[in-house]
């Protein structure tokens, strides 16, 4: 009876101790359970370590300090400025509106200095200059050449008025001086200063004269007075000089100055011809010079060691052209007698 009762205690013993040590096996399985799952949480929740400076994300490039990403701010690094959007993407080959002012950065994102930015389709351009903000209101001189940009910072082409001066810059953008400018089918030029000039008389290189009237155009196709004398434009603009001009249907000559000749004896092509006050050439006239008498026949040509049949009468003039009157003059073989009035009284 007594070995039973120890069997019998010996196996509560042995049950007792399968069934602490299933326990503590028990336990110790579930809290190395517990601990696995709390480690991979941590590294779920955890951010990743970024070192500071640039980094390559998505096809972007953005920009840590200290591990915070920057945006909306210029950074500076190795002597480059780079500007980081509202999103953190650093800005490239685009035009930036930083306060109130413009910048562009290059393909690379720094910012560019003494650098020109146009439009693909070359309509609008900027320069940006040393401190890399865009020229705005204001001339500004370029590689040796005048450049205007407005208060937007785009370069401007055409006239440009400043009050009553106007100014031409060309497609390039290049202030024009001492130069014509053919403009809406009208000629126009502008000074040494870049001032569209008016009133004013101008000669080219090539020799050809122009004068521009009060709206700065070249006169064309027209006489003008300028210092008391009468010059003529032909077409082309040109100051017409040693120049036969039709003018009303009559004719007109300039001089070797251009000055119309008027009033007074002409000799062209040494032959003489008279323009009354208004410029005309006389025809088919008497004209008096000091105390004689001359005559122009329809061509306007002076007679001179000639004789001229003038309404059915006939007069001889000398090689002056004056007409011989109240004399006697031996004419090849015969000897011609005039009266006073220069008629010859044997034709």
């Amino acid at each position: 009876m007594k070995t039973k009762k120890l069997l019998s205690a010996f196996a509560i013993s042995c049950c007792l101790c399968s069934i602490i040590s299933l326990g503590t096996i028990a336990s110790a399985e579930s809290s190395s359970e517990k601990t696995s799952v709390s480690n991979y949480t941590l590294l779920e929740n955890q951010e990743p370590v970024i070192e500071d400076g640039f980094v390559e994300q998505n096809g972007n490039t953005y920009y840590y300090e200290n591990g915070v990403m920057v945006k909306n701010r210029w950074v500076n690094l190795e002597s480059n400025w780079y500007f980081l959007n509202e999103h953190g993407i650093l800005a490239k080959d685009t035009i930036i509106l930083s306060g109130g002012k413009r910048y562009y950065v290059d393909m690379a994102g720094a910012l560019a200095t003494n650098f020109w930015y146009k439009s693909d389709d070359g309509t609008v351009a900027y320069y940006f200059g040393l401190s890399g903000v865009a020229v705005t209101d204001q001339w500004m001189k370029i590689e040796g050449e005048y450049y205007y940009f407005d208060t937007d910072g785009i370069m401007k082409t055409g006239w440009l008025i400043f009050g009553k001066d106007k100014y031409y810059l060309g497609e390039d953008g290049v202030l024009w001086m001492n130069h014509g400018v053919f403009y809406g089918e009208k000629l126009y030029f502008v000074g040494s200063d870049g001032k569209m000039e008016k009133n004013i008389w101008v000669e080219f290189k090539d020799g050809t004269v122009n004068y521009f009237g009060g709206d700065g155009a070249a006169v064309s196709n027209k006489w003008i007075k300028s210092e008391g004398y009468y010059y003529y434009l032909g077409k082309d603009y040109n100051l017409r000089t040693n120049s036969w001009i039709k003018w009303n249907n009559k004719w007109c000559y300039a001089d070797s100055y251009g000055t119309m000749k008027s009033n007074e004896w002409a000799k062209i092509k040494n032959k003489w011809y008279f323009f009354d006050k208004n410029g005309y050439m006389k025809t088919n006239s008497w004209i008096k010079s000091g105390s004689k008498w001359c005559y122009v026949g329809s061509d306007g040509i002076m007679k001179a060691n000639n004789w001229a049949k003038i309404k059915n009468k006939w007069y001889y003039f000398d090689k002056s052209g004056y007409m011989l009157s109240s004399t006697s003059k031996k004419i090849g073989k015969t000897t011609y007698k005039f009266n006073k009035s220069g008629v010859c009284m044997n034709p």
